[in-house]
């Protein structure tokens, strides 16, 4: 098994966060197999789920990739993200899709069993510019 394959165990469980709007989000994270897992971005509010983004870790041609799906936005098409570096201790994953519109890197780092920072960053008509996410176990 790779690094990459062995550290994939840090994404499982449901990780959550308060938006600035104070709402409340979740990634949910499932392994299915050493080289499969699926997850989808949510919030609830008054008892009702709304999933804004379902994806998947899975090897294309052998190499680890990020694949979302976006509500409205690429439902039915395809896109992937490679895994471009994946940090010395294993805990900091570097996802790029040079191609892509935005985001064109999506960067996940495990502070710590509990904490999570996500990140998506990328170039928008010649303008740097990249969201945070603080996501802590649930």
């Amino acid at each position: 098994m790779s690094m990459a394959q062995t550290q994939l165990k840090l994404f499982e469980g449901t990780w959550k966060m308060k938006d600035e709007s104070g709402a409340t989000m979740f990634e949910e994270w499932h392994k299915v197999s050493d080289s499969l897992y699926t997850g989808e971005n949510y919030s609830v509010s008054k008892d009702k789920k709304q999933v804004f983004e379902t994806f998947q870790l899975k090897y294309v041609d052998g190499k680890l990739c990020y694949a979302p799906t976006v509500k409205n936005q690429n439902e039915g098409k395809e896109i992937l993200f490679t895994l471009k570096e994946i940090s010395d201790d294993g805990k900091r994953f570097v996802f790029e899709n040079l191609q892509h519109d935005f985001p064109q890197r999506i960067i996940y780092h495990f502070k710590n069993k509990s904490k999570l920072e996500a990140r998506v960053e990328g170039t928008v008509e010649g303008k740097e510019r990249s969201s945070d996410f603080h996501f802590e176990k649930k």
